[in-house]
């Protein structure tokens, strides 16, 4: 009785200080929209900024009604979404409707920070980062209130049969066949691995609950395996492995295979599943590169591999040539060949060279062989003496 009193007090004080903090949010909140508003209000004295902030202003004051609905029809209990209830089609409705004039609001804010001037769009980004940080616009709450209704679709999705860890870490028809171990006040009956598993192990992003399959015939002795490979999908990123009986689980029953808690659990889990809230880019997997190297792993055990890295050749691009220019010049100038070079290279050809005894031996054709040029050759007679 004494224990149950305890309980009970710790309770409430818990329900206690999260009002109290929930109260001193709201009014941070609700100081940073003041301020936004006066920031907003002092500045741009054109008439098209006059005419987007009056809108914008608008149709804040109607989703401040639409909200104030969504709290009298119970459609909402804090951060959170009420799944269901008598007012179900009334609370789709007014939900539909918050988003279309947020995404209205939006919009309106965009072109009136168009019209303003740079020190204003300074001063309203600083406070609009402030709203950010404490979470004024609800993305932080719009995650959770995703995962809790993947949380609560899943527990509608699984049988009112609580589980034993027999049946979560077993298969009851083998019951008998299946090996067991004692581990301190828990037997865990683990199936025989000759032939593969009968577990199908997930790899599970934490940054966001999005998950997929590893293996899907996988023993227990194939867990460190398996979550190595998940670490190589997602390098950079926090992932662990998770697990569920292949014969007869679904994946909203895996269980993580360190702490063996469920998948439901996790304060991630299906938050992949709000598209209005998308996730940083660090928080992703890189399938083409674990592709590339299992390829090349695989080169490696076979003896494919050359063992040399990949060579990357850069082209140098080079600028048409002036068709004005003539050839010579434009060659010297792709040789990269400076005129004290091409002097060099002309004195060189010019100088004359002695006569070696290797360059003698030629047949020489000069003058001496043919007749004198400067006198008259008459043929009809035949009195000159080359012709006798």
């Amino acid at each position: 009785m004494r224990g149950v009193w305890f309980r009970s007090s710790l309770a409430v004080l818990t329900l206690v200080l999260a009002g109290t903090g929930a109260a001193e949010a709201s009014a941070v909140c609700a100081r940073l929209k003041t301020q936004l508003e006066n920031v907003s209000a002092s500045r741009g004295t054109s008439a098209k900024f006059q005419r987007f902030a009056s809108a914008a202003r608008e149709q804040a004051r109607q989703i401040d009604q639409v909200e104030a609905d969504l709290a009298r029809f119970r459609c909402s209990s804090g951060s959170f979404i009420v799944v269901g209830g008598q007012n179900a089609k009334a609370c789709a409705k007014l939900t539909a409707a918050h988003t279309k004039m947020r995404a209205n609001l939006g919009a309106l804010e965009r072109k009136r920070d168009a019209h303003a001037s740079r020190a204003d769009k300074t001063a309203i980004r600083r406070v609009q980062a402030a709203l950010d940080a404490n979470d004024c616009n609800g993305q932080r709450s719009s995650v959770r209130a995703a995962a809790l209704k993947g949380k609560v679709a899943a527990l509608k999705a699984k049988p009112k049969k609580n589980p034993g860890l027999v049946e979560v870490l077993g298969n009851d028809e083998s019951r008998n066949a299946n090996p067991v171990r004692r581990t301190g006040s828990r037997i865990v009956i683990e199936p025989r691995a000759a032939r593969g598993g009968n577990y199908r192990t997930m790899c599970v992003r934490t940054c966001d609950g999005f998950f997929f399959p590893v293996s899907s015939a996988a023993a227990p002795s194939d867990f460190a395996r398996d979550e190595r490979t998940c670490q190589m999908m997602c390098p950079g990123t926090p992932t662990a492995l998770y697990f569920h009986n292949a014969l007869g689980q679904e994946s909203q029953d895996m269980i993580s295979a360190r702490t063996r808690e469920a998948y439901t659990d996790m304060p991630n889990a299906f938050a992949y599943r709000n598209a209005s809230a998308p996730m940083s880019e660090a928080c992703s997997c890189n399938m083409r590169a674990f592709h590339t190297e299992m390829q090349r792993r695989e080169a490696i055990l076979n003896g494919t591999d050359s063992g040399e890295e990949a060579v990357t050749t850069w082209v140098r691009p080079f600028n048409r040539p002036d068709p004005g220019e003539d050839p010579e010049s434009v060659l010297n100038s792709q040789m990269r060949l400076d005129p004290q070079d091409v002097a060099a290279v002309l004195s060189a050809s010019t100088a004359e060279r002695a006569l070696t005894p290797e360059r003698q031996d030629v047949r020489i054709v000069g003058p001496a062989f043919l007749p004198d040029q400067s006198e008259h050759l008459d043929l009809k007679s035949g009195t000159h003496p080359l012709i006798r």
